[in-house]
Order: structure tokens, then C-alpha cells, then sequence
């Protein structure tokens, strides 16, 4: 029997790749960007972070911010967080581990995926 946790992760995932939705970073790289598709106008913004080993997606989508929104860490809520998870999986920094989305190796010393700050720790 499939879990609620990887139901809603599959759902979500399979109405992006359904729909054609694209992630992208956003031009200061703090956030990933989702264009809506019933207003393209409107584009969503997520920020992406690594909780205990687990990927954290919020979303200012309808369904990403509900009352109705699952709650629970590696859990996409709607099918914006589902592209960004897709993308940091694409970039080796999360896997779907059969249920919920986790961080990898490669993404587990770094606590916040998507810097507020992307020139941290160069020389100014």
C-alpha cells in the first residue's frame, strides 16, 4: 500500500511533467521561479531547504500555501514544489527515496539550498 507522503508526491510531480511546467532561478539566485499555467503573468516563487536530512519546498502557490496542504518534510504540496525538487535532483542534490524527497551526500553539509545571499563568502 502506498503511503500518503508518496502519494501526493507522485500526483504532484506527474501534473508538472503533464502540464510542461519549467523551474527556474530566480535572477538574484535565492529562490526557484515557476510560471503559472492559468495566469502568465503570475509566477510563483519557492524557497528550498534541508531539514534533518529531508528537502522542505514553500511555495506562494493556492495549494503550496492552503489550509489545506500537507504538511511533513520531503513532501512536494503542489506540482511547482514537485519541479523544484525534480531540479535539485537533476543538480545530485535531493533523491526520492521511495516516499519522501531527501537531501544527498553532496547537499547535506549545506543547511539552506538556495542561499539569500549567492556571493556568501566570496571577496568583496
Amino acid at each position: 500500500m502506498i503511503s500518503s507522503a508518496a502519494w501526493t508526491n507522485l500526483t504532484a510531480e506527474m501534473r508538472a511533467v503533464e502540464e510542461g511546467h519549467r523551474c527556474r532561478l530566480s535572477p538574484d539566485g535565492s529562490r526557484l521561479l515557476v510560471k503559472s499555467e492559468s495566469n502568465p503573468e503570475v509566477t510563483y516563487t519557492l524557497t528550498v531547504e534541508g531539514y534533518g536530512g529531508f528537502v522542505a519546498v514553500t511555495c506562494d502557490c493556492p495549494a503550496g500555501r492552503g489550509e489545506r496542504a500537507p504538511r511533513g518534510l520531503g513532501v512536494a504540496q503542489c506540482k511547482h514544489a514537485a519541479l523544484a525538487c525534480r531540479r535539485l535532483e537533476r543538480e545530485g542534490l535531493a533523491r526520492f527515496s521511495g516516499e519522501r524527497w531527501v537531501l544527498t551526500a553532496k547537499a547535506a553539509p549545506v543547511a539552506v539550498l538556495v542561499p539569500s545571499d549567492p556571493f556568501e563568502g566570496l571577496p568583496r
